[in-house]
């Protein structure tokens, strides 16, 4: 027997709604319980769960990365040319993966642990990489050797430090975060140059890299934040993104259509 509890929650699932749960496990004499919630779950509630026989989701951000990167890919299978729209759903896709991985390493951590973080590691990598490639598309400047090279070091090195080699590991994230800020920077000038759409990319990096900080700090104690940051700094990126992008290429849309229009006349 188990008992099942969802929670279509917009905010934080805390402690005392897990507390409540085990509560009615206990008293049902069922063998586990499941909590699934459309919200993020806090860190308080996960540490007091840790060792009972309950499972906690949270799929909210799960269910947007796979929208975000179903949209985009559609739209550059529509158009192969835009390949911004192919590197947003990249990185949606990436980001999916992280979320995946992450929540099964927590359930099944005895039984791949490694592999899973291997996996979870290398989709941190990728999203990095996909979302540095959508600035150069947008700038339609390509990136040079230094770029290449940094992007290549934490692809390669991403699942071998999860699998073989530890402490290379904050070598990976170091790697990652400057490839984050370098994309950032790219995004700001060509903001300052007049490119709108970049200036929008630009803030949700902002926010983005803002949350991952945040979410570091948290991890060592150091300040008490709510859980779920990356999760929002990557949601509010993909928005950014996509309203860019839609802006960039609306223009292109209408005078496809008007002249389609036209030649009908």
């Amino acid at each position: 027997d188990a008992a099942l509890e969802r929670r279509f929650a917009p905010i934080t699932v805390g402690e005392p709604t897990v507390r409540d749960l085990y509560g009615t496990l206990i008293h049902e004499g069922a063998e586990f319980a499941w909590l699934a919630t459309t919200g993020a779950i806090s860190r308080q509630a996960r540490e007091w769960a840790m060792g009972k026989p309950i499972e906690l989701w949270d799929a909210f951000a799960a269910g947007v990365y796979f929208f975000f990167g179903v949209i985009h890919l559609d739209l550059w299978l529509r158009r192969r040319d835009r390949l911004a729209h192919l590197w947003l759903a990249g990185a949606s896709a990436s980001a999916l993966l992280v979320d995946l991985t992450g929540m099964a390493g927590r359930r099944w951590m005895d039984l791949g642990g490694t592999w899973l973080g291997a996996l979870n590691t290398l989709g941190v990598a990728l999203a990095t990489c996909f979302l540095f490639e959508l600035v150069s598309s947008l700038n339609r400047n390509p990136e040079g050797r230094l770029a290449r090279a940094l992007q290549a070091f934490v692809l390669a090195l991403a699942p071998v430090s999860a699998l073989l080699l530890p402490p290379l590991f904050p070598a990976v994230l170091l790697g990652c975060f400057c490839l984050l800020v370098w994309a950032m920077v790219r995004a700001f000038g060509a903001s300052r140059e007049g490119d709108r759409e970049s200036g929008m990319v630009a803030r949700g990096f902002v926010v983005l890299t803002l949350c991952i900080v945040g979410d570091i700090l948290q991890e060592l104690r150091i300040v008490s934040l709510p859980s779920g940051l990356p999760a929002l700094g990557f949601i509010v990126m993909f928005l950014d993104s996509a309203r860019s992008l839609h802006d960039r290429f609306a223009p292109e849309e209408e005078a496809y259509r008007t002249d389609s229009l036209t030649r009908l006349r």
